[in-house]
């Protein structure tokens, strides 16, 4: 197998209720529960696939100082949002890094 020197991430856009509230190392940290049509959860088991996702229907986005914070209501559990940034499978978790954070749409 080649080595990768190089991997570019696209920013992807999820939508899903926020479960917790958190800080860590800097960061406001959100647990959030997908929505039923986000695609993560529907291709979380692919053929080949080496590292499963263990709970496919949520992700940890981390936002700070540089997160556009676009939302008219403040974050809480239970509240709906959008959030816009890159995704990483990290040992089976889903965590983003936050560029952008909207009101969130009806699921």
């Amino acid at each position: 197998n080649p080595a990768v020197s190089t991997v570019t991430l696209l920013p992807q856009t999820i939508d899903g209720t926020v479960t917790a509230v958190s800080s860590q190392g800097g960061f406001d940290t959100y647990t959030v529960s997908l929505a039923a049509y986000d695609l993560f959860p529907q291709f979380a088991v692919q053929t080949y696939q080496t590292t499963l996702l263990t709970n496919p229907g949520t992700v940890i986005v981390y936002a700070d100082s540089n997160t556009k914070q676009l939302n008219t209501q403040s974050i809480a559990a239970g509240s709906t949002f959008r959030f816009n940034g890159v995704i990483f499978n990290d040992g089976g978790t889903l965590r983003m890094d936050c560029l952008q954070i909207d009101d969130g749409v009806p699921q």
